[in-house]
């Protein structure tokens, strides 16, 4: 088994980019924690030469993860046999464009709401404040 040279989370933690010591050496590559399970999916990230470029293109390797191999309770992985024939029509270019560019949306979103929470304790004893001298 490779040993990992560097590694660092990324997406608040959601994942790893790393590389490792002597195979893949300036190969960097994305990792996430399958849920329910102690297994990882692992994907490389293409034209990465150093760490920071595999930051930046974490998000992308991401979704496509999402979209290759989704979680086992998602639409997409029931059989096409058991699915109903709105979700067995094939998507257009831009369909797919258009829910690739909602889904990073979405997790831009989420991650605006954990650095900005809506409601800080600061604020909370402020307004408290404000109450009581009212």
């Amino acid at each position: 088994m490779p040993r990992i040279k560097e590694k660092e989370r990324v997406l608040n933690g959601r994942g790893i980019v790393f590389t490792y010591e002597d195979d893949n050496i300036g190969k960097y590559f994305y990792r996430e924690l399958k849920e329910g399970t102690k297994l990882y999916r692992t994907k490389l990230i293409e034209d990465a030469t150093t760490l920071e470029e595999a930051k930046e293109k974490a998000l992308d390797v991401a979704m496509e993860m999402r979209e290759d191999d989704p979680h086992y309770l998602s639409q997409e992985a029931i059989p096409k046999e058991k699915a109903s024939a709105s979700s067995t029509q094939a998507l257009t270019l831009v369909q797919r464009e258009e829910k690739s560019i909602s889904r990073k949306e979405r997790l831009a979103r989420e991650e605006r709401k954990i650095e900005q929470p809506k409601m800080t304790v600061e604020k909370a004893l402020d307004n408290w404040l404000k109450g009581q001298r009212k």
